[in-house]
Formats: structure tokens, sequence, C-alpha cells
């Protein structure tokens, strides 16, 4: 008998930061979202995030810490702190999400 493919879900990884920065102090959180078949797969895709985010990569935060702006992509979030959308630059066709009774992530 052939073995099923696990079909895929997306991950959400919520990460903590404090830095010194000539400012001052800074600290907050922000999220990463990661299409994977398991968990572990989505920690170390997580992680590969992390180091090109870290060396290549401007992010803009809003005050709460949410990521709102990466590689040209522009993110919407809810007053509960879910993605609510995700815009790649035009002429991409926005990925707009719910949260529904299987939680939040889910496409509509």
């Amino acid at each position: 008998m052939p073995k099923r493919s696990r079909p895929s879900s997306f991950y959400v990884g919520c990460f903590h930061f404090d830095e010194r920065s000539p400012r001052g102090p800074r600290s907050g959180s922000f999220q990463l979202v990661v299409e994977a078949t398991i968990p572990d797969d989505a920690a170390e895709k997580c992680h590969a995030q992390l180091c090109e985010l870290r060396e290549t990569t401007p992010i803009t935060l809003d005050a709460g810490g949410r990521i709102t702006s990466l590689r040209g992509t522009t993110f919407t979030w809810s007053r509960k702190g879910y993605l609510r959308q995700a815009q790649d630059p035009a002429p991409a066709v926005a990925e707009v999400y719910s949260v529904d009774a299987q939680g939040p992530g889910s496409r509509r």
C-alpha cells in the first residue's frame, strides 16, 4: 500500500526579543507563519527564517511588536493579535486568514 503524504498546515512561531541599541534597550515579540507537514519541520523552517531575517532583512513592527512589513509583504493583524491578511507586492492577490473552530490561521 503506498504511503500517504501528510497534508500541510500553517504553524505560527512566536518569539520574544530583548536588544540594546544606540537609542536604548528595546524589547518586543513577533510571529512567523510557516507551512509544514509536521511540527519539527515547522520549527526548522522558523529557525531558517530567523537566521535569514537577522542577516538580510529590515523588518517593520507595529507598537504591539507584530511584523507589519517584511520583504515587500505587508501584514494586517486583528485587535486580538491574529494574522488577518498577508499582501505580497502587486499583482499578487492577498491571502486572507480567519479564526474559526479549528483555530487561527485557517484560510478563507
